[in-house]
């Protein structure tokens, strides 16, 4: 991989772990705080389940927020050999980027149309790169964003509501080297993708 196209993705992977920080940093804060009013009132002679349950399923949840996140993170920073499943990438950077404050369903809602493949031959770090910088974009809104991936022939990945993400010239052009088209429609903003990598014959 070249070095520039890393070092580019790990500009944006550092943006990402900005977005959730703040989150992160709350939900560990409020496992710390429930625990110990479980430890504390459990303690006493006179407690029952009923006086912790409430603090232990606070805690409970917002460890939920803490795994998925960590584990969206650990996913996003190892790489991966053969062909790149977009749909992959897009559930990975959705699982960070939502709502963190909810473990039910958040505001960014991933769909793969008819279930299809969407492998593409581009690398794994400009894939991550289009999406996340693309995604960064549009949870800058408060809105709900729908994700869309398709399939075959050329994997597309179509983001609404539409607001035009600003990519530096470098992510541009790395972008163009790789067949990697990124625009802004009323629709939403759209990213295409080289198709799968060819068999060998």
């Amino acid at each position: 991989m070249n070095t520039s196209v890393d070092a580019l993705w790990l500009a944006t992977l550092q943006k990402i772990s900005a977005h959730v920080a703040h989150d992160l940093k709350g939900a560990l804060n409020g496992v710390s705080v429930n625990l110990e009013v479980v430890r504390s009132r459990s303690q006493k002679e006179s407690s029952t389940g009923a006086d912790v349950h409430r603090y232990a399923t606070n805690a409970a949840d917002q460890m939920a927020v803490v795994i998925r996140a960590t584990t969206a993170l650990l996913a996003l920073a190892r790489g991966t050999r053969g062909p790149v499943e977009v749909s992959m990438v897009a559930k990975q950077l959705a699982n960070l980027l939502d709502d963190m404050s909810s473990t039910s369903t958040g505001r960014i809602q991933v769909l793969v149309d008819g279930g299809m493949s969407a492998e593409t031959a581009a690398p794994m770090s400009l894939v991550r790169l289009a999406v996340a910088e693309c995604l960064l974009a549009a949870v800058a809104g408060k809105e709900a964003i729908s994700v869309r991936v398709a399939g075959l022939p050329t994997p597309r990945v179509l983001i609404t509501p539409a607001l035009a993400p600003v990519l530096a010239a470098n992510v541009e052009a790395a972008f163009w080297a790789a067949g990697i088209q990124v625009s802004t429609d009323g629709h939403g903003i759209s990213i295409s993708l080289p198709g799968p990598p060819e068999l060998p014959h």
